[in-house]
């Protein structure tokens, strides 16, 4: 039986974090998320979960990719915000405010 994987990117600023992913991108918080004892959230994205975790000090640089996204509101959503992207063949790819490359793959 498959699980629902997850991945885990640190940011120095949650608040930052959250109008990146929520406000920019449009991902919604998932609800479920337990309470942990550090600041987060979750967001749901097919069968893996996206965790940011609010972190003092310096962090590790991550790069995710996402797959079976509908990249084109995303584009539209980047364009809008003039948020730079690059496009490679088949993947969207930018960074974070943090500097973690997010990696979205056509379905």
């Amino acid at each position: 039986m498959m699980e629902t994987a997850c991945c885990t990117l640190h940011v120095r600023s949650l608040k930052q974090a959250l109008y990146f992913y929520e406000g920019l991108l449009g991902f919604e918080m998932c609800k479920r998320r337990p309470q942990l004892n550090y600041p987060g959230a979750w967001y749901e994205l097919g069968e893996m979960i996206l965790e940011v975790a609010e972190q003092k000090g310096a962090i590790a640089h991550t790069e995710v990719t996402i797959s079976g996204m509908d990249d084109t509101s995303i584009k539209r959503r980047l364009d809008h915000f003039g948020i730079a992207y690059t496009m490679e063949a088949q993947a969207l790819l930018l960074s974070d405010p943090e500097g973690h490359l997010l990696r979205f793959v056509r379905a």
